[in-house]
């Protein structure tokens, strides 16, 4: 069951695994706390599954939010798509009617991830970090945002 966590802990241990951490930081920041991001949640948004699987989402604008994913190792393959579907779910239905992503054209197999998760292909831009980068985008199936900013503080 997805849910929102309201304790950095297993945010960190997901983010700062050796097997994830190099995907998220691009080897540019050492390890990482989200603390912050969960004393701001009118901005940030951390979901899981309680175990091995996050969604950190930021807000961008009225109904739309930045989404990254992350999973440990005991979370990958179909279990992992199955994961990440449940959690841009939980997104769409809670958040607002828009998520957007961008990933490293560097990382091939993320961005086929993202395509089976549902996210589709919404051009090539550039990053000042990440450099060259795919764009995705996910709506609610209906195809439309939602009427409200998704975010409390920005009503």
């Amino acid at each position: 069951m997805i849910r929102r966590e309201v304790d950095a802990t297993l945010i960190n241990v997901i983010a700062n695994h050796p097997s994830v951490l190099p995907y998220f930081d691009l080897g540019k920041a050492g390890a990482l706390d989200f603390s912050e991001c969960l004393e701001r949640p009118a901005e940030y948004a951390v979901v899981s599954n309680g175990v091995d699987a996050l969604g950190i989402f930021e807000w961008s604008a009225p109904g739309v939010w930045q989404g990254h994913t992350m999973f440990l190792p005991s979370c990958r393959g179909r279990r992992a798509v199955r994961e990440g579907r449940a959690i841009c779910e939980w997104a769409l239905d809670n958040l607002g009617g828009m998520l957007w992503g961008q990933t490293p054209l560097l990382l091939r197999h993320v961005r086929w991830f993202n395509r089976q998760i549902g996210f589709e292909r919404a051009g090539i831009g550039f990053h000042h970090v990440s450099g060259e980068v795919e764009f995705f985008v996910m709506r609610k199936s209906n195809g439309r945002t939602s009427s409200s900013s998704g975010n409390p503080s920005r009503g």
